[in-house]
């Protein structure tokens, strides 16, 4: 409260030896058959290291001048039955704690996108995103790009969202680190591509990265005032999982 923080994203290292050396690869087959309605990366620094992950949240896509953008916030687990899955989802949408935490993430974007483009529209609106092992909350936007706006100006803008940073954005980086014991590296900066007439930039979250027979993992979650800690911590424990 005294530094004005009303959301901050905290995450964990969570660190993992294995008795063979992984192929990032054939490990990301895996994840990918595992994962659904997600963004599937895998960069490669040299045969036995690799960033890479399922990542569910859509940092923004360009394409013919038109740009589109996700708000992806607040998580329950998917449940073992529809019924559940329906119960798990209803209980998000009612949370005032992960009502707030999206509010967050909707509004800052929405801010970010009218900065930089024209005819800003709310495709849909806190509808369910259901993934194989959670479920968030999910609003979709576009608009047209205004003229002269690279893809450097929309990442600075857009990035950290508050879904990986916090809100206010004005020095959340540095307000992370006095709480995170570690670097974060490429875990939750923006993983994508860029050509001419597109580009498709995601959140690298859900992310870890393998070094030969080592595999870190990262996994974070977003601490307003209705927090939890102990909820807090099982949705960290979920995600890595």
């Amino acid at each position: 409260d005294n530094i004005g923080i009303e959301k901050i994203v905290l995450s964990r290292k969570t660190v993992f030896k294995t008795a063979e050396s992984i192929n990032p690869f054939e490990f990301l087959d895996a994840l990918r058959k595992l994962n659904i309605r997600t963004f599937n990366f895998c960069f490669q620094g040299n045969p036995r290291n690799a960033f890479l992950g399922c990542s569910p949240e859509l940092l923004y896509s360009r394409k013919n001048g038109k740009l589109y953008s996700e708000a992806v916030a607040g998580t329950v687990v998917s449940g073992s039955t529809l019924k559940e899955e329906k119960f798990f989802a209803s209980k998000l949408l009612e949370s005032e704690k992960d009502g707030e935490e999206y509010q967050f993430v909707y509004d800052c974007i929405k801010k970010d996108l009218n900065s930089f483009g024209t005819d800003f529209k709310v495709e849909s609106e806190k509808e369910i995103l259901k993934l194989s092992y959670a479920q968030h909350i999910i609003s979709r936007f576009d608009c047209n790009l205004k003229n002269g706006i690279d893809d450097g100006q929309i990442i600075s803008t857009l990035h950290p969202t508050p879904a990986v940073g916090g809100f206010p954005k004005k020095d959340i980086k540095q307000h992370i680190k006095r709480y995170e014991r570690f670097s974060r590296g490429f875990y939750s900066g923006p993983v994508g591509w860029i050509s001419a007439d597109s580009a498709e930039f995601v959140v690298g979250i859900r992310s870890g990265l393998v070094n030969n027979n080592i595999l870190i993992l990262y996994s974070g979650a977003g601490i307003v005032k209705k927090s939890v800690a102990e909820m807090e911590w099982e949705e960290i424990e979920n995600k890595i999982k």
